[in-house]
């Protein structure tokens, strides 16, 4: 019976953000409807419609990234009143990194998210680090913006093109808010709304929210994994492994071990995570699952490693094929799998121009380390 409730309110959460959009776009319709009826009345060529539509659908991209900035910008100003500081702010690829004290300009994408503010937490303090602002401060200013933009559309409702400019920022900052703050997995990964319920309601989630965010901070820093405290690293009890956050400590694990060399103790820890369907982030799936492909190609296990590329794995790692550890892993395909010398080689190539502008120098490290084992294979 709970299943089947479970179930259900799985597949109202996948047809929200469709009904929820849907509404969006009604609202959005509306608005740009009457603009188009004000500005251009009925006798209008075809090429004035076509300049008008255009810059219509420019606007509302402009808008959702102007909205995507205000909601990082939340997480940053709400991160830093809850005492965390400073890591990096992205916006689509481009990154803004704190490296040595420095600020600096690295190119780093992620699927899923078309921008992110990591910072470093305070210390934990009875396994607990303050965590609701800095996770709903993204949405909090999105919301924050609506009445201010409305009312800004309502001030400058004669003035040329300005109210719907206005009244788009303020429709897509509804947008924004909305559905990240409702607990929904986006593609990929998990939005604000779903990681705050995860640590109210897991305590061990607080501290594995603690340990990641510590991990990014040192891996800006460009220290290693294998040189980070060990305690940061372990298999959380099966119990825990119920939610992304916790799951995501166990990726942790493996990655060190994989960047120790541990091959079979991380592929041990990488069957377990791939068995846990539900709890672990689908980013982080398809990663342990490149990473349990270049495991069982060191042992020249290929007939094994073809079930783990089905099409849902393929289109990731072209989505990802800039990625250091896809490349790695796609080398790794090429050269003993496949024995294409050329397609190996062009990827190495690539992957020496992205380490140049990669923001992470010490996972660049680990990967040169496990490109070495495959060429010596």
């Amino acid at each position: 019976m709970k299943s089947k409730i479970a179930n259900k309110l799985m597949k109202l959460k996948n047809i929200l953000p469709i009904i929820f959009y849907m509404g969006i776009g009604v609202i959005y319709g509306y608005f740009t409807s009457s603009f188009l009826d004000s500005k251009l009345g009925e006798a209008i060529s075809l090429e004035t419609y076509l300049i008008v539509l255009i810059f219509l659908i420019a606007l509302l991209y402009l808008s959702i990234t102007i909205q995507v900035i205000i909601h990082e910008l939340g997480h940053l100003i709400f991160g830093i009143i809850s005492g965390y500081k400073f890591t990096s702010f992205r916006l689509l690829n481009i990154m803004l990194i704190k490296i040595s004290g420095k600020y600096k300009i690295k190119f780093f994408s992620l699927p899923g998210t078309a921008g992110q503010c990591l910072m470093t937490p305070p210390e934990l303090k009875n396994n607990v680090i303050p965590y609701a602002l800095y996770n709903l401060g993204g949405s909090v200013l999105n919301l924050v913006t609506v009445p201010l933009f409305s009312c800004m559309y309502f001030i400058f409702r004669d003035v040329m093109e300005l109210p719907i400019i206005f009244i788009v920022l303020a429709v897509s900052g509804l947008a924004s808010g909305i559905m990240n703050i409702i607990p929904i997995r986006f593609g990929e990964v998990d939005n604000d709304g779903t990681n705050f319920l995860t640590l109210y309601r897991n305590p061990d989630a607080i501290k594995a929210l603690y340990i990641q965010c510590s991990v990014n901070a040192e891996l800006a820093k460009g220290t290693r994994l294998k040189n980070m405290p060990k305690k940061w690293f372990y298999m959380p009890e099966d119990k825990y492994l119920n939610n992304s956050l916790s799951s995501a400590v166990a990726v942790l694990y493996a990655d060190r071990l994989l960047e120790e060399q541990e091959f079979e103790k991380a592929e041990i820890i990488i069957d377990k995570l791939l068995s846990k369907k539900n709890s672990v982030a689908m980013i982080h799936r398809r990663l342990l699952i490149c990473n349990k492909i270049f495991c069982l190609l060191i042992k020249e296990n290929f007939e094994e490693t073809v079930k783990y590329l089905d099409t849902e794995q393929t289109v990731f790692m072209k989505r990802m094929k800039n990625f250091p550890s896809v490349i790695r892993t796609n080398f790794a395909l090429e050269l003993l799998n496949n024995k294409d010398n050329k397609a190996a080689e062009s990827l190495l190539k690539k992957f020496e121009k992205i380490a140049k502008s990669y923001p992470y120098s010490a996972d660049i490290e680990c990967e040169r380390e496990l490109i070495e084992i495959i060429k010596n294979k």
